[in-house]
């Protein structure tokens, strides 16, 4: 009898693919995460005001006359900083939300395909966060005009006090002072404390460089927080040499503070006092 071979059974490739019908592994509408959209539109707004800014210090014309270490050239650079970021605010305020809206509705219209993207239901807060992050932007643009002036101002004092010759007294600078335009609503504990550290640093800068060697004049920050010494010392061992000739004659009890920037570099030493310091004849 003749014997009939069995046929090899095909192996089924690993490769191969299910034909059935597929199961529905992704929604057919995406979930939006409200969060993460929000956290894009202030990344966005963010970018924006940062570039805006940036445009303005590129657009700066070259000059030669200007002397970026002579204050009244730095005074007028931040002058017109402040009147850029006032410009293109004041454009922004004058838009409205219905404005953005009709615009949108008017590209889906000419490109239909643009309404499947949920743009118009965030209009209102990327206009409302843009707003807030430029005249937020302004406010510290200000301070720091602000700041230079007083710099200025009180480096003119000093100037004049400290040339009488012998004359041993007090000046007390409150800071920081009445803002040309007022606060902003919403700043937090942190952001008010910042306010104070740029009037201080901008007057400790000056008198770094502008405080007469042997001038017998004691000039006094009075802060929220206490009073700091305007004029600054290079290291610890002579603000604590400083502090105990100023305890000797009276004037009071001073801690030791170092004043950085950024977390290790300690730029100079200051006196502090939670109380005001007095000043006998």
């Amino acid at each position: 009898m003749k014997q009939h071979k069995k046929a090899a059974k095909r192996k089924a490739s690993k490769r191969a693919r299910y034909r059935g019908r597929p199961d529905k592994r992704y929604p057919a509408q995406p979930t939006v995460n409200e969060n993460e959209v929000t956290i894009q539109i202030e990344n966005i707004v963010k970018a924006l005001v940062d570039a805006s800014h940036g445009d303005f210090i590129a657009d700066v014309p070259p000059d030669e006359s200007l002397d970026w270490e002579k204050d009244e050239d730095w005074l007028e650079h931040l002058k017109r900083s402040v009147e850029q970021l006032e410009q293109r605010l004041s454009v922004l305020d004058a838009i409205s939300i219905e404005d953005l809206q009709d615009s949108w509705r008017r590209i889906q219209e000419e490109i239909p395909a643009y309404g499947d993207f949920p743009v118009e239901r965030y209009l209102d807060q990327f206009l409302t966060s843009l707003r807030a992050k430029f005249r937020k932007a302004l406010f510290y643009d200000r301070l720091e005009r602000d700041a230079q002036q007083l710099r200025m101002a009180v480096r003119e004092e000093v100037a004049s006090l400290c040339a009488q010759g012998t004359l041993r007294a007090h000046d007390f600078i409150k800071l920081p002072p009445a803002l040309s335009e007022g606060e902003i609503p919403g700043l937090s504990e942190r952001e008010r404390a910042e306010i104070t550290d740029i009037f201080c640093r901008a007057i400790w800068w000056m008198m770094a460089d502008h405080y007469p060697e042997g001038c017998s004049i004691h000039f006094y920050l009075e802060c929220p927080d206490g009073w700091f010494s305007a004029e600054v010392f290079a290291d610890e061992e002579e603000a604590e040499q400083e502090a105990e000739r100023r305890r000797q004659a009276g004037e009071g009890d001073f801690e030791i503070q170092e004043i950085s920037d950024g977390d290790d570099w300690v730029v100079f030493v200051v006196l502090f006092s939670r109380q005001r310091p007095q000043f006998t004849e």
